[in-house]
């Protein structure tokens, strides 16, 4: 399907198929160009590229290109290509043995994208910074490993970004906008647009010094509304922290949610080892059935990291993960605990399901109710934002407040009340935050308007 055989240990596998572009979206405008070395885009079909170029281009892409309809750039920048097919190589030698692909400073991806630098890497495989040569920007590329798993999850992302994309076209939820998607050499690629960086490099970058209250409200407030829009879509995000939620630009709290690489539709879940781990929820760790109130937990964990710059549960292990919740919630309710496929790995069935407490490595036995939510953020218990917290830290799924609600709370429910001013007035990092389709939609707060806020700067206290 994905257009190459692999070459592994130190043979062909079957024969050699040149790899070929295949969207899962299709590419809107369109239009046939080549960018050479100076930067003059000339028009390029793929059959005279590989003449024309052929000095730029490997005898594996004399071939390969011939595949392309339309040619953008074919790696003339790039000093040193991959000389396809590696005797021995993994995917003909694109590959290293994890199923990545190997990438090159300034070679091409698909013959439209330059690859200017690494953004990040994960388990799903890396995204980089790339030029697209079609249309003269500079976006995000996800190139996913070279594993079936791995590729048939971003199928699943795929879909759930153009669900969402279809009814945010404007990008005012504050989802990250996905703007194509292709295979290119075994390997499913997805774009991006461009964002800044994301909360814990933010936090890193302040050494880890906490935000002002105003700053986490804002980014609070962001997020908020991103959960709203996932949450009446019935799609749950499965890993929201704050590697996840991106600033749109370096110096504004205006937050875009990313990385819906472990997302599911709420009717369609397929794993049961899910979230990250100090945002794990509850019922994820104790092997209970899930649903989208998991995110809202997530949510709860990302403020307080963002008040304090540090997690709320930093557990060792699952079961540690288990006791720093216990720590602040107390022991779970007998009814969580009955629908656990781990109560016998967790807890004392003979002792009245009491929790197995064990010493973690820096031997610390954490003991269940011994800590406060108020005292970890060092505000008195009957602060706003210790209220407003507490919503979404609930051992039950059902008692964490939804978004819709959430956004009623006297902490926060001034940036979601009021007339909003005219369009005209509201510039797009506003609007962003805004949620203008909310007010015409079942988002609406009933008797209530939404009213977009004055973004502070992330250093304004």
């Amino acid at each position: 399907m994905y257009g190459t055989s692999k070459i592994q240990g130190g043979g062909l596998r079957g024969s050699l198929h040149y790899c070929t572009q295949q969207r899962f979206l299709p590419s809107a405008n369109r239009s046939p160009g080549f960018v050479n070395a100076r930067g003059k885009v000339t028009a390029s079909k793929a059959a005279t590229s590989s003449e024309y170029h052929a000095a730029y281009l490997t005898e594996y892409e004399k071939s390969e290109i011939r595949g392309y309809k339309d040619v953008y750039y074919v790696g003339q920048n790039c000093e040193r290509k991959i000389q396809a097919p590696v005797e021995g190589g993994y995917n003909c030698g694109y590959d290293d043995e994890r199923g990545d692909y190997t990438i090159m400073l300034h070679d091409h991806i698909a013959y439209r994208y330059e690859v200017l630098g690494t953004l990040g890497s994960g388990s799903f495989g890396q995204v980089v910074k790339v030029a697209d040569h079609q249309n003269g920007t500079t976006v995000a590329l996800k190139i996913i490993r070279n594993k079936k798993r791995f590729m048939s999850q971003a199928k699943i992302e795929v879909q759930i970004l153009s669900h969402l994309r279809r009814g945010d076209p404007n990008g005012i939820y504050g989802i990250v906008q996905m703007l194509d998607s292709f295979t290119f050499r075994s390997h499913v690629c997805i774009t991006y647009e461009l964002l800044s960086i994301n909360l814990y490099e933010h936090l890193k970058q302040r050494k880890f010094h906490p935000l002002s209250l105003s700053a986490v409200r804002k980014i609070g407030a962001g997020v908020l509304v991103s959960l709203s829009y996932i949450w009446r879509e019935n799609i749950i995000h499965c890993d929201l922290k704050p590697e996840n939620i991106l600033l749109k630009t370096p110096d504004r709290a205006t937050v875009k949610v990313i990385d819906f690489g472990s997302s599911c539709f709420e009717n369609a879940r397929i794993y049961t080892y899910i979230q990250s781990r100090f945002y794990r929820a509850p019922e994820v760790i104790l092997g209970c059935s899930y649903n989208k109130h998991i995110d809202l937990w997530s949510y709860g964990c990302v403020l307080c990291e963002l008040a304090t710059g540090v997690p709320i549960f930093p557990g060792e292990s699952e079961q540690d993960q288990l006791g720093c919740i216990m720590e602040y919630l107390g022991a779970p309710p007998h009814e969580l605990i009955l629908q656990s496929s781990r109560k016998q790995e967790l807890f004392d069935v003979n002792n009245g399901y009491a929790p197995k407490l064990v010493p973690n490595s820096r031997r610390k036995i954490r003991y269940p109710g011994t800590r406060s939510l108020a005292a970890f953020l060092g505000l008195p218990q009957d602060d706003g934002f210790v209220s407003f917290v507490r919503q979404f830290l609930c051992w039950i799924p059902e008692e964490r407040v939804s978004p819709r609600r959430a956004m009623r709370h006297p902490w926060i429910a001034d940036i979601f009340e009021g007339p909003p001013p005219p369009l005209s007035q509201v510039s797009k990092t506003q609007t962003n935050l805004a949620v203008r389709a909310a007010i015409s939609n079942a988002h609406r707060i009933t008797g209530q308007a939404l009213k977009v806020p004055h973004l502070p700067k992330i250093g304004e206290h």
